[in-house]
């Protein structure tokens, strides 16, 4: 037999070596892979939750900021309430005083008409007599 040729039982055992070699590379290099993958999702995670927090936050002094907005408004419409109250008693006090005034000169006026008729008669009687 010829040194060279190569018997069926080297044959298996090294095909079996190479086959067990290729599967620990393919499985190192599917491990490195999975391994870079999860870093990598990690990260990705990691600057995910940075800016949900942030977006948190920037939502939270948000509505902290709206909330103010609406006690002034609030506190504004409060003081607009209490000025037109003052105003619309003023008015109703003002149309009081206009009418109480008004029914003063009016009588004032009956008052005068009633002594001018009372001396319009004095100056006629004292005429006929």
């Amino acid at each position: 037999a010829d040194a060279c040729t190569i018997t069926p039982a080297l044959r298996a055992w090294i095909e079996c070596l190479v086959t067990s070699r290729v599967e620990e590379a393919l499985q190192a290099s599917l491990e490195g892979h999975f391994a870079s993958v999860l870093m990598q999702t990690h990260h990705e995670r990691a600057a995910d939750m940075a800016t949900s927090s942030a977006a948190w936050r920037e939502a939270d002094q948000a509505r902290q900021r709206l909330e103010a907005q609406l006690q002034a408004l609030s506190d504004a419409q409060a003081r607009l309430l209490g000025v037109v109250e003052a105003l619309s008693g003023d008015a109703e006090r003002l149309q009081s005083a206009e009418l109480r005034t008004r029914s003063d000169a009016l009588m004032t006026v009956e008052r005068v008409m009633g002594t001018v008729d009372e001396l319009q008669r004095s100056v006629e009687q004292d005429s006929d007599s």
